[in-house]
């Protein structure tokens, strides 16, 4: 059965409170953030606020709740032969860091100053953002290996390293990182060759620094 008109109306409200408190608490912060003020931005009384979440931490679970709904998959061939692991790398990269963008990093912003202080919400986003994330590139890139009948070795703590550096940089950014904010949609390119040559193992080229021999005393 298609929504009801009510049901609609109820969505769109329901999205403008959300909307509202985002803003809200990146700006003023959660703690100081109130209800009323939530109304106020919203354009709606604090009674409907009332009607549609229980408290301000309803508010700020159904924020992570849409940060990782948001988030977009991999657009991935069928045929993981097809593509080498710098260029699945860049897939994977590009997917995460553009669902960080996707609000401007407000959603983001407004989650990562909780979670350390914030238990359920640091148990969710442990169970319901990280983990999926860290078996799903494991899955893939498992599958990859396997496809090109090759061994990525110590993938588990490198999967994390990774995750570490894709948070590292949206936390760089959402601190305000003026090169980062201007290179963005570069940096799927740039980190999936750095880590490429990591991961895959791949020799240094002549030349590189690491290969360099030291000048003599």
């Amino acid at each position: 059965m298609p929504p009801s008109l009510k049901d609609k109306l109820d969505a769109t409200r329901r999205a403008h409170i959300l909307s509202a408190a985002a803003e809200a608490f990146a700006e003023r912060g959660f703690h100081a953030t109130t209800i009323k003020e939530i109304a106020h931005r919203a354009g709606v009384a604090d009674g409907t606020i009332y009607n549609t979440f229980d408290d301000k931490e309803a508010l700020l679970l159904s924020i992570f709740d849409q940060l990782q709904h948001e988030m977009p998959a991999p657009a991935l061939p069928s045929d993981l032969r097809e593509v080498d692991l710098r260029e699945l790398l860049r897939l994977f990269l590009g997917a995460a860091l553009s669902g960080l963008d996707a609000h401007e990093f407000r959603l983001f912003r407004v989650v990562t100053s909780e979670i350390l202080v914030n238990p359920e919400l640091g148990e969710r986003y442990r169970a319901e953002l990280l983990a999926p994330m860290l078996d799903g590139a494991a899955s893939l890139l498992r599958a990859w290996s396997a496809a090109h009948a090759t061994t990525l070795p110590h993938l588990d703590l490198t999967l994390r390293a990774v995750a570490a550096l894709v948070l590292g940089l949206a936390m760089q950014r959402a601190l305000g990182d003026e090169a980062l904010a201007e290179s963005w949609s570069q940096l799927p390119d740039t980190v999936a060759e750095m880590l490429a040559c990591g991961i895959g193992g791949a020799d240094p080229q002549p030349g590189d620094a690491s290969t360099a021999s030291a000048p003599n005393p």
